[in-house]
C-alpha cells in the first residue's frame, strides 16, 4: 500500500500496533516508512520505548531506505 501512496490504510492501523504479532509489527514498522519523513519520525519517537532491538534495527533501516524512494 505504501509503495502505491495508499497510506490511509496504514495510518488507520497505527493505533493497533501493539496488538500485532512480532513479525507483523516489524513489517508494519517498515511499511510505515511510506509516510512523510516527519510523520514517521514523530510516530516512531512515540513508541521507541516499546520497541525491541530487532524492531529498532528495522526502524533504522526504514529511515535509511524508506518505501517509495
Amino acid at each position: 500500500m505504501g509503495g502505491s501512496k495508499q497510506d490511509f490504510w496504514s495510518r488507520s492501523k497505527k493505533q493497533s500496533y501493539q496488538q500485532m504479532s512480532p513479525w507483523l509489527r516489524r513489517a508494519f514498522l517498515y511499511g510505515e516508512s511510506c509516510l512523510p519523513a516527519d510523520e514517521y519520525k514523530h510516530w516512531v519517537r512515540g513508541i521507541d520505548a516499546q520497541l525491541d532491538a530487532l524492531e529498532k534495527a528495522v526502524v533504522k533501516w526504514a529511515r535509511e531506505f524508506p518505501i517509495g524512494t
